[in-house]
């Protein structure tokens, strides 16, 4: 939720703890009330579960929506000087941030359980998914605005992902890719097929998928990712590479052009490559 003129400075200050525990982020310039609150935001969730009752994470329970309510009328009661479109961002931000992890838990569940296709439950299933994968109940679409929160991406793709496991026993990529098209318009389309080509596997369906979201997607945002995609391997020169040999002799890679290499590539930050 960036904005034009926001620039922030952070002070994370750890109390000589690791980072990430019992740390307190400090910010000062122009914008800093909307990540204050976007941090205090997920401290109001967390008391208003306790207030409402906590929902089953490990199952299809959608948050209450009378919590919800709380929590949204919480935040807006500290929006300060945060404005409207920020406000939204942060409320789309926390309340997708929590719909994640459903995509494993179903297939989780499938496998465990081998529920054959056609099985009624599978219905029940599918229909407990889309209403916990419903958002017009908690926030009032906006594809522009949601297409720039990473949270709302990755929730309205999980939803589509959930459907295909659901209805093919896999993740049906082209079914998806469709889906996407049929289902969303504008930014947000976009976002989810660059999310779907970059974060993906897709296989043999890649080259057939890109060439259409190439011409389809208009989002410069989208098309960016796309184009980095599609370039990633383009113009890429192994001469400038030098391996070093065993013998502690030098060879540039220039030295195997024309031929089939094969490489075995070793870390040596991984303990298991190092053995």
């Amino acid at each position: 939720f960036w904005e034009r003129n926001d620039h922030i400075k952070l002070i994370l200050d750890n109390k000589d703890s690791l980072v990430g525990v019992n740390s307190n982020f400090l910010f000062s310039g122009v914008g800093k009330d909307k990540y204050e609150l976007r941090s205090k935001a997920d401290t109001i969730w967390k008391e208003s579960q306790r207030l409402f009752g906590n929902p089953d994470l490990s199952g299809f329970s959608s948050p209450d929506p009378k919590m919800v309510a709380h929590v949204f009328s919480e935040i807006d009661e500290n929006k300060h000087q945060t404005s409207a479109n920020a406000l939204y961002l942060i409320k789309a931000d926390l309340l997708f941030g929590y719909s994640k992890g459903k995509v494993i838990y179903i297939t989780n569940y499938l496998k465990k359980n081998k529920i054959p296709k056609g099985d009624k439950q599978r219905d029940t299933l599918l229909q407990s998914a889309k209403e916990y994968f419903s958002v017009e109940k908690f926030l009032a679409l906006d594809s522009i605005l949601l297409s720039r929160s990473a949270n709302g991406v990755s929730h309205f793709f999980s939803s589509i992902k959930v459907e295909s496991i659901l209805k093919y026993d896999t993740v049906n990529a082209i079914w998806i890719y469709n889906e996407i098209k049929r289902r969303f318009s504008s930014d947000l389309r976009d976002e989810l097929i660059a999310y779907q080509l970059q974060f993906e596997k897709i296989s043999s369906n890649a080259d057939s998928i890109q060439k259409d979201a190439i011409l389809l997607v208009k989002s410069l945002s989208a098309k960016a990712v796309l184009e980095r995609l599609q370039n990633r391997f383009i113009n890429w020169q192994l001469s400038k590479y030098n391996l070093y040999a065993i013998n502690d002799k030098t060879v540039n890679l220039d030295t195997f052009k024309g031929k089939v290499n094969l490489f075995g590539i070793w870390c040596n930050c991984c303990g298991a490559c190092g053995i």
